[in-house]
C-alpha cells in the first residue's frame, strides 16, 4: 500500500528526523504495560502500550499507543531490527484473546519470520497464525517442512 511505503522510515537520521515531528505528549505512566512474548537466544520482541495527551493544544483527546520492538543481537550488544508504532483514540478495542498479538505485533512477527525464511510476508503471517503465534515453533514448523519438501515455491519472492 503506497501510504504504508510513503511513511516507512529507514536509517538512523530519518528515524529521528520523523520523531522529532510528533507533537509533544504527556503520557500517563500508569496505564503502560509491557508485553514480552518472544525471547529467544537470537531475537527478543517486546511490545509497550499505554495512553497520553498531546501537549499545548486545546483538544482534550487521549490517545492509545502501541510499539512493538525486535530486538537482535549485534557485536557486544543489541540492535533494534524492526520497529512497528500505532496510535489511535484511547477508545481503541483490544483484543478478546490475550495470547493473541495485536496487529503491529503480528506484522512485526510475520516481517522478522520473512526475513529468516525468505518467505513472503504473507505466507510467514500465515505460518506463524497455524502456529498460534508462536515464533519458535512456526520457524521449526517451517525448517521440517522445508526439508520435507513441503513448501510450495510460491511462498518464495
Amino acid at each position: 500500500d503506497f501510504k504504508k511505503v510513503k511513511l516507512l522510515r529507514k536509517g538512523r537520521l530519518p528515524i529521528v528526523s520523523a520523531l522529532s515531528e510528533l507533537p509533544k505528549t504527556k503520557h500517563d505512566l500508569s496505564s503502560f504495560t509491557l508485553d514480552v512474548p518472544l525471547i529467544s537466544t537470537n531475537l527478543i520482541m517486546f511490545t509497550v502500550t499505554g495512553v497520553f495527551r498531546e501537549r499545548d493544544t486545546k483538544d482534550d483527546q487521549t490517545f492509545k499507543f502501541s510499539r512493538c520492538f525486535l530486538i537482535a543481537p549485534q557485536g557486544t550488544g543489541l540492535c533494534i531490527i524492526n520497529e512497528t508504532y500505532h496510535v489511535g483514540p484511547a477508545a481503541w478495542a483490544t483484543a478478546t484473546d490475550p495470547t493473541t498479538p495485536d496487529s503491529g505485533a503480528q506484522n512485526t512477527l510475520a516481517a522478522a519470520l520473512s526475513s529468516v525464511t525468505r518467505m513472503k510476508v504473507d505466507w510467514a503471517a500465515k505460518c506463524l497464525e497455524e502456529n498460534a503465534w508462536n515464533y519458535d515453533k512456526a520457524v521449526e514448523v517451517f525448517l521440517r517442512l522445508k526439508e520435507a519438501g513441503k513448501v510450495p515455491p510460491e511462498a518464495f519472492p
